[in-house]
């Protein structure tokens, strides 16, 4: 759950008197305006109210993803109405900024109605939050934004745009001295609401008073702007003249509105057949409504019941019941109005409900081994470990005592032919009974106009006394008088002469209220024309005729309101203060109103503007509700929606000190939003609409219905419509609530199948089975057909989560239960389900028998699917058996069956798997032509048919192929960027990081200019990616991969910046190893390389060795002093590399293992020898091979031994003169070179050898052996 703060984020709230600022908003001239806001957040444990820590830092961890990708978030502060300026995610902070007043005006009323924290809720929690529904529960946003700050943003605003409005903070008589004597400066009273316009000077700007409409100079530092962005917005578009010349207008204007009776505190004589006269002590019965602020309310005598006009400012209403509460100002009919939505509204949701429920389960084999198409993700444990908290165990005791209640009467709540998204209890007023209303034709060719009899009729309708049923076509907005009550007239001047000569017989004939209606209608017609004066002329005939008018209060109100409104228009000023309050009045004050014309908006404009001025906003609720209701009978949402919001927060703030929060408007709203496509605002309203208790079934189903909706549009269809978003779990959950409480089986029935599907998806196989297991029990009180679906489908979950026993068990009950005249695909169904089952218990027989009916039922019904589906069955169940030639063979028959029924996504996808499974065949068997060959159809088939599942799973085997089977390092590049591409557009940041560092490694092999600039382009972002996740071992990496690239680029400036910023990236993370691995690393890529190898020493000697003695790394201390050895002998420092090469032969003795000391002896002797310290060398050489394996079991070994005995002979011979020891050595080599089989060494230690017997040891014998030997060498290779 989300909320925003409503001590931080309420831009109006009676508890202040400047919402966007605690302080007053100066005009001081000079002050600084700033242009950026921080907006915070914080995520609270509601059962604790303290902090959650965990969530936070999730939040925390999805805003550093954002910082660099931030498109969503900018889309979402863009619905807003605000601009991203940058996130600061250690802060858990956005900048944002506004450029219009509107903007401010917009995302304050987002961020007062709690939209702005129930977005931001939807933005950073992904599918695992919204799966635990306790978690959801249990949490809570708060948003809060710098109130100072906002408010010099907006005063600057107001000020660029030079003209605003604004109260006087003094009276012309108060503290600020005002220029008596200069006429030019206008008089003002406290709180005053002035138009104010900048005319240059410094001092004093231009205003205008709403309350007398003067004109004249105001001091600026007199007046402040009015503090509700919303009040600058209405005055601005709707302006309305709002003269208030009576000083008591302005008094009580924090009085909410009432009901009940008041006492007269004055006496009054009615100057006017519509007021009531009354004298001081009467008690008064209020009509409808007493608003505050208004000059006029409705009144009855109770002794009498006469009713009239009373004016507010001559009664007592101490006794009045305050009404300014939880909607109590509405009426009923007016409270069941909020919950109407257009038929095409509540059909298109409950149409995707029932869509998403939908699964070809009974009439489409299932193939094994292949998941679901709903599958995404596999769920984090964390989930698995919460799933018994999603509140599956509670409603399921709930609904079995729910159902046991319901069983009974299921018949009669919902039978199977019932339709459940009909229309909709709660958001759909049942229409009245059919009357059989009166009808007139209107026949102007009989000559006989002249004739009142031809009249007769019409008039004694029209003359009926006070109201009845069949006049509200009369007076209804639509006007459907003209279709309705009158007919047979091809044009309305037609209908309009006939109604004037009505008109003209009912004053001849003193027919009172048909004169009066005649003149309505005939007023109503020109106005529809915009034939505003002649209209006017109609409704004063019709008024002056009228004496006894609250008999009929619907005719009253729209004759004193469309006069009114006319007035207004004309602005016929003097005539305005004789009516407007009074239509005000009746509009505003009485219930149960039926607007006539879209005209009467002016009255309400007026009503509305002159709440602001008086400040009551009780009175503004209500007015706020009327121009609602009546922009939305005209189907203007756009121009009410403002009205609605307005209305929802004033009803908010009125209920901030109350426990119980109040319906309000909320589903108006998320209706609104949705229609005028801001997704994630509808969703925040949807999220709002579920926190206040509404347990109407249908109104729950369809909020569910707006939020699926408005996600699909989020995703702007990159998500398939039968995938069911994670974030409608808590909606769904609670529809299916309400439907216990309604007993609509058939609806329990949709919501389980849907959250089943819902959480198969996930891999959650535990609530997709509880749900299933509901949906099975429900489809046995619907229909056989559903009650078959839905014990398949539960089947089906238990085969997918392993659990054959309990399937086969389901599945032999329904193979028992099916009669020979059941349908032959159905009966194939349950058998190859059956089958997979038995497979799981490797119950191959049985398996195969099942397999075999499945054929032969889709064979007889000739249905190619489902025996491909079957042919890939067997295939899968011959490699169960280790018979992979029998599955090549199904598995080629499948795919010769599938390539005949293609047209099917989930045929396709079918497909797709069989060519996988074939390719793993063919691949394993060595035929790598036709592995590929099948890889690629796959994933040809699958970029058909837009699978992004079957591409990822594809891809992934292809890249494997051309990277260990068969490597190919371009086409893996191709691959590979392919799958980026994919992960890109599922939005996994944690794969595309790993994947753009494999391209910067595959790049980075083909060593060319271009390659490694384009491997350091994808290291970068990888790197930018692991930063954003948090990932520092993986950021580290990066950074040395950064580094080695620089190096092999040759811009040598760079490497050691990244290099010592990945060893710092480590260091942060308080990981010695694996510091001392990039230590070495960094280390690697001087040493590896030509230029610059000295620098190697800094990163081994200072860098790694330390730390690898400090945690007692033998192994790394190994290698680090051969490194050492080795670079140092490179650079002719021999003394130095002694060193080192002595420390690892020790350390190679005291870790027991003859490589590491073979390796260590080597290297010794490898630096004693190039010292010329021949005897010492000698004797590590010989040291080394005393060490080598016996015997030897590797061409490698031997060859060694020939090199090592190669160069003691030379030692011996060359340096030492031992002739014996060089022909010893030699010989040794020379039998090594014989069993290798290298004759090119044979020939060269052969002629050694010939040399040394015959010249130094002068054995003429030996030497003539050899010469023969060289011979036989020599002619061999020729």
């Amino acid at each position: 759950m989300a909320s925003d703060d409503a001590e931080d984020s309420e831009l109006v709230c009676e508890a202040e008197e400047s919402p966007v600022g605690k302080e007053s908003v100066s005009l001081a001239v000079g002050e600084g305006f700033i242009t950026e806001i921080p907006l915070s957040f914080s995520i609270l444990q509601r059962s604790t109210q303290g902090p959650n820590v965990r969530l936070q830092e999730a939040a925390r961890k999805m805003l550093w993803a954002l910082e660099n990708d931030n498109k969503d978030i900018s889309m979402l502060f863009k619905e807003l109405s605000a601009r991203l300026v940058s996130i600061q995610a250690s802060q858990d902070l956005f900048l944002i900024t506004f450029k219009t007043v509107e903007e401010i005006w917009k995302f304050t009323t987002y961020l007062s109605l709690g939209f702005v924290a129930c977005s931001l809720e939807h933005l950073l929690f992904d599918e695992r939050y919204w799966l635990n529904s306790a978690l959801v529960e249990d949490t809570e946003i708060h948003v809060s934004i710098n109130q100072d700050q906002l408010a010099r943003l907006y005063l600057g605003l107001l000020l660029q745009e030079g003209n605003f409005y604004a109260k006087s903070v003094v009276s012309s008589g108060g503290g600020i001295e005002f220029d008596e004597g200069n006429s030019e400066f206008l008089e003002v009273r406290l709180n005053d609401v002035v138009h104010i316009k900048d005319v240059g000077d410094e001092s004093a700007w231009e205003g205008q008073s709403l309350s007398t409409g003067e004109r004249g100079l105001v001091p600026i530092v007199a007046v402040e702007p009015l503090s509700h962005p919303f009040y600058q917005w209405f005055l601005k578009t709707y302006p309305v003249s709002c003269n208030i010349m009576d000083p008591d207008c302005l008094l009580g204007t924090s009085q909410p509105i009432g009901e009940g009776f008041c006492i007269a505190t004055d006496n009054h004589v009615a100057t006017g057949w519509d007021e009531l006269s009354y004298i001081t002590g009467d008690t008064i019965e209020v009509v409808g409504f007493f608003i505050p602020g208004l000059k006029w309310f409705v009144g009855r005598c109770p002794s009498n019941g006469v009713m009239g006009f009373v004016r507010t400012n001559n009664v007592d209403t101490s006794c009045l019941k305050a009404l300014d509460k939880d909607l109590l100002f509405l009426s009923e009919e007016e409270r069941s109005f909020l919950n109407v939505l257009d038929d095409d509204t509540q059909k298109g949701c409950m149409d995707l409900l029932s869509s998403l429920c939908q699964t070809d389960i009974s009439s489409v084999y299932r193939l094994d081994g292949m998941e679901p198409m709903g599958i995404y993700m596999k769920a984090s444990p964390v989930i698995n470990e919460d799933l018994g908290e999603i509140q599956i165990t509670e409603s399921w005791e709930e609904c079995e005592a729910v159902s046991g209640s319901s069983k009974g009467s299921a018949s009669e709540k919902s039978s199977p032919d019932s339709e459940w998204k009909g229309e909709v209890e709660g958001f759909h007023i049942q229409a009245q009974d059919d009357i059989d209303d009166p009808k007139f034709f209107v026949d102007l060719n009989t000559g006989e106009v002249d004739d009142s009899e031809v009249f007769e009729p019409v008039l004694t309708f029209l003359n009926k006394e006070g109201y009845q049923v069949y006049f509200q076509p009369l007076y209804d907005l639509p006007m459907s008088f003209l279709s309705t009550t009158f007919y047979g007239f091809s044009e309305e001047e037609d209908l309009v002469f006939y109604l004037e000569t009505s008109r003209n017989w009912a004053k001849k004939s003193q027919m009172t209220w048909s004169h009066i209606r005649c003149c309505f209608l005939l007023g109503r017609i020109c106005a529809k024309r915009m034939k505003l004066s002649q209209a006017r002329v109609y409704f004063e005939e019709a008024l002056s005729a009228t004496r006894q008018g609250f008999l009929d209060l619907h005719l009253l109100r729209a004759l004193y309101g469309n006069l009114a409104a006319i007035y207004l228009k004309q602005n016929m000023k003097p005539k305005q203060d004789l009516l407007v309050e009074k239509a005000a009045s009746l509009l505003a004050c009485l219930p149960h109103h039926n607007f006539s014309s879209e005209i009467e908006f002016e009255v309400l404009k007026y009503i509305l503007r002159k709440s602001i001025i008086v400040n009551n906003v009780s009175s503004e609720a209500r007015t706020c509700f009327l121009i609602f209701r009546l922009l939305q009978q005209l189907g203007r949402y756009d121009e009410a929606l403002p009205f609605v919001e307005r209305l929802q927060f004033l009803l908010i703030a009125s209920c901030s000190q109350t426990l119980n929060p109040t319906l309000g408007v909320m589903p108006i709203l998320s209706y609104f939003y949705d229609k005028k496509y801001l997704p994630r605002v509808a969703l925040a309203s949807s999220k709002l609409c579920k926190t206040v208790g509404i347990k109407i079934m249908q109104s729950a189903m369809w909020r569910a219905g707006i939020v699926i909706q408005n996600i699909y549009k989020i995703t702007e269809g990159s998500l398939k419509n039968n995938y069911i978003p994670a974030q409608a779990a808590p909606y769904l959950k609670h529809a299916l609530s309400c439907s216990y409480e309604s007993g609509d089986v058939k609806a329990q029935r949709t919501l389980c199948l849907i959250l089943s599907k819902l959480y198969l998806q996930y891999k959650l196989f535990s609530g997709a089975i509880c749900y299933s297991k509901r949906a099975a029990e429900l489809g046995r009180w619907t229909s056989d057909e559903e009650a078959f679906e839905s014990s398949v489908f539960l089947g089906w979950m238990y085969v997918l989560d392993g659990h054959y026993e309990q399937a086969c068990k389901i599945l032999m009950l329904l193979l028992e239960s099916m009669q020979e005249t059941d349908s032959t695909t159905q009966c194939g169904v349950v058998h190859n389900l059956l089958a997979n089952a038995k497979k799981m218990d490797n119950n191959v027989i049985e398996a195969s028998r099942g397999y075999t009916q499945a054929l032969k039922m889709a064979t007889e019904t000739g249905n190619r699917r489902n025996q491909a589906i079957v042919m890939a069955n067997f295939g899968r169940l011959s490699l169960s058996c280790q018979a992979v030639v029998m599955a090549e063979s199904y598995f080629l028959h499948s795919v010769q069956l599938y390539i005949e029924v293609q047209g099917s996504d989930e045929a396709e996808r079918e497909l797709v798997q069989v060519l996988h499974w074939l390719g793993q065949i063919f691949t394993q068997q060595r035929i790598l032509e036709k592995g590929i060959l099948c890889y690629e159809l796959a994933l040809m088939f699958a970029l058909k048919s837009n699978n992004l599942k079957s591409q990822l799973s594809i891809i992934e085997e292809l890249c494997n192929f051309y990277s260990k089977v068969c490597p190919v390092t371009a086409t893996h590049i191709i691959y590979c960027e392919h799958w980026m591409y994919l992960v890109q557009l599922l939005k996994d940041k944690r794969k595309e990081g790993e994947l753009l560092s494999t391209l910067s490694q595959l790049y980075q092999t083909l060593n060319t200019a271009k390659s490694l600039r384009k491997a350091l382009d994808y290291t970068k972002q990888s790197l930018r990616i692991s930063i954003d996740l948090g990932q520092r071992d993986q950021a580290a990496e990066n950074w040395l991969q950064a580094g080695r690239l620089y190096y092999m680029m040759g811009e040598q400036e760079l490497v050691e910046i990244y290099l010592y910023a990945a060893i710092q990236a480590s260091q942060k993370a308080q990981d010695i190893a694996a510091t001392l691995r990039l230590y070495e690393a960094a280390g690697d890529v001087f040493f590896h390389g030509v230029q610059r190898r000295e620098r190697a020493m800094y990163f081994y000697k200072e860098g790694a060795l330390p730390l690898a003695k400090k945690v007692q790394d033998t192994e790394a201390q190994l290698r680090l002093f051969h490194k050492l050895t080795q670079l140092l002998v490179s650079q002719g420092h021999y003394k130095k590399s002694v060193e080192y090469a002595t420390m690892a032969v020790r350390l190679s003795a005291s870790v027991e293992s003859p490589l590491d000391e073979l390796v260590a002896f080597h290297r010794l002797a490898g630096v004693y020898y190039s010292q010329r310290i021949y005897e010492i060398a000698e004797y590590c050489y010989l040291k080394a091979l005393s060490l080598c394996p016996s015997p030897m079991q590797h061409d490698a070994e031997t060859g060694y031994y020939l090199k090592i005995y190669w160069r003691l002979g030379n030692i011996a011979l060359l340096k030492r003169k031992d002739a014996e020891d060089a022909a010893t050595y030699f010989l040794l080599a020379l039998a090594a070179a014989i069993g290798i089989e290298n004759e090119e060494f044979q020939l060269v230690l052969s002629n050694k050898l010939m040399d040394i017997y015959g010249k130094f040891l002068l054995n003429e014998e030996q030497a003539d052996n050899f010469r023969k030997l060289l011979v036989q060498l020599s002619m061999k290779s020729t």
